[in-house]
């Protein structure tokens, strides 16, 4: 099933912003473009505004208040003909947060980030530029492509305490949502990561993400959403659904 692409395509017919940043949360690896310098291979991730975090070896020279490219892409959207790039600053990663969904997403980066042999920052926006099949060239300025967070406590608070009770005390959902809605095959498949607009996974080296229809801010709309999911894929398994 392949999921990337056709929700990407989904999202641009409603709203460039979502594609781009759906893009960018699903790709595990960004390349830096530095002018007269060769490109460097970065992991990446994304906040919950949709900003990027990503991690540098320690001995990658970046000039201060020097913009850089980063070009962000998943293999099944960069096969269909989609990329991203992002002009942006990198700035120290200070936010407690961005280092938890960080390692999260890579956990394999633990053990460089507390050795000191990678480097997290955070990918203050100029613009982004999403690039279509057809040629086109969507240019989004920080106040198009960043979401609006405010004061979202089950994102902003909680997210690392729901992801810990998900993992814990029900990986048969994950495995059910995973396995039935994106067609992943069986495993042992963990919540990464719970933003406003879906939810990531993660099995062994594979990775995943749901979108949601909309996008939810608080424990209502979250629910909601998971549990319409969640009624879809037991009913594929003809299993009954009780809320």
């Amino acid at each position: 099933m392949n999921i990337k692409p056709a929700q990407l395509e989904r999202d641009l017919e409603n709203n460039a912003a979502r594609a781009a940043r759906g893009q960018a949360r699903r790709a595990e690896l960004a390349w830096l473009f530095r002018a007269e310098q060769e490109p460097v291979a970065a992991q990446a991730a994304a906040d919950l505004d949709g900003s990027l975090i990503i991690a540098l070896p320690y001995t990658t020279d970046v000039a201060p208040a020097t913009p850089v490219l980063l070009a962000f892409t998943d293999d099944d959207s960069q096969a269909a003909g989609y990329r991203s790039l992002h002009t942006v600053d990198l700035l120290p990663a200070e936010l407690p947060r961005q280092q938890l969904r960080f390692e999260n997403r890579h956990p394999d980066s633990a053990s460089g980030l507390a050795d000191g042999s990678l480097v997290l920052r955070h990918a203050r926006l100029r613009q982004v530029q999403l690039l279509t099949p057809d040629g086109q060239c969507i240019s989004l300025e920080p106040q198009e492509y960043l979401l609006e967070i405010g004061d979202a406590p089950e994102l902003t608070d909680n997210e690392q305490a729901n992801l810990a009770h998900q993992n814990a005390d029900h990986l048969d959902i994950s495995q059910q949502l995973c396995t039935q809605i994106l067609g992943q095959d069986d495993g042992h498949w963990l919540l990464t990561g719970l933003d406003p607009e879906g939810m990531d996974f993660r099995c062994g080296e594979r990775r995943c993400r749901l979108p949601f229809p909309t996008a939810a801010f608080d424990r209502p709309a979250l629910g909601d959403a998971i549990k319409a999911y969640l009624k879809e894929a037991r009913a594929r398994l003809g299993i009954e659904w009780t809320p």
